[in-house]
C-alpha cells in the first residue's frame, strides 16, 4: 500500500469535517406538533384540526377556525384523514447527493474504466446517474407525502384498538391515563 499517496487526502477531509462541525452547530428541538387531520362523522359533518391526543375512547382535535379543542367520541367517527406534507425537494436533494456520491466512488475509488480516463467516467457518472437517483429519490419524496384515510366505521373492537395505535403516532401528546391497549 502506498500510504504516501492518501496523505495529500487526509488534510482536506479533516479541514472540511472540522468547518462543518463548527458551523453547523445542533439545532434547537422544537415542539412536536400533532398532524392535521380530517375527522369525518358518521352523521356526515366532520371537525378539521390538530390531533392533540388519542384516547381509548376519544379523539382530542384542535379546531384552529373555531379557536377550541374537541373531544370526539371513537363510536360516531367513520373516517379519518392524515394530511401529511409531500417531500419532493427533500427526496430530490437526497437522491442527488446519493447519486453524486456513487459517480465519485466509482470514478475515484474503484477505478472503473480506462486508467487515466478518470474525468470522463466522473463526468459520465454526473450526467447520467446523478439525474436519474435524483428523479428516483424524488418520486419516493412525493409518494411519502400522500394523504392517509383511516377507516373506523363497523371496525371490530380488536382492529379499532390497533386503528387507534396507529393513530397515536401522528398525535401531539400520548395518553398516558388511559391508554389504548396492545
Amino acid at each position: 500500500m502506498n500510504i504516501i499517496k492518501y496523505k495529500k487526502l487526509m488534510v482536506p477531509a479533516l479541514i472540511l469535517m472540522m468547518f462543518m462541525a463548527l458551523v453547523c452547530p445542533p439545532l434547537p428541538a422544537k415542539e412536536r406538533r400533532g398532524s392535521t387531520v380530517e375527522v369525518t362523522m358518521t352523521d356526515g359533518s366532520f371537525v378539521r384540526g390538530e390531533l392533540l391526543a388519542v384516547k381509548a375512547d376519544a379523539l382530542l382535535v384542535y379546531d384552529s377556525d373555531d379557536g377550541q379543542g374537541r373531544s370526539i367520541d371513537i363510536q360516531q367517527v367513520d373516517r379519518v384523514k392524515i394530511f401529511r406534507k409531500g417531500k419532493f425537494l427533500e427526496g430530490l436533494g437526497i437522491g442527488l447527493g446519493a447519486g453524486l456520491g456513487m459517480s465519485l466512488f466509482n470514478s475515484f475509488i474503484l477505478k472503473n474504466g480506462v486508467p487515466g480516463h478518470y474525468w470522463e467516467n466522473l463526468v459520465a457518472g454526473f450526467f447520467i446517474l446523478a439525474p436519474i437517483s435524483s428523479l428516483g429519490g424524488g418520486i419516493s419524496g412525493a409518494l411519502a407525502g400522500i394523504d392517509k384515510k383511516i377507516s373506523m366505521a363497523g371496525a371490530s373492537p380488536l382492529s379499532a384498538k390497533a386503528k387507534l395505535k396507529q393513530l397515536k403516532h401522528y398525535a401531539r401528546e400520548r395518553d398516558f391515563e388511559n391508554p389504548v391497549a396492545d
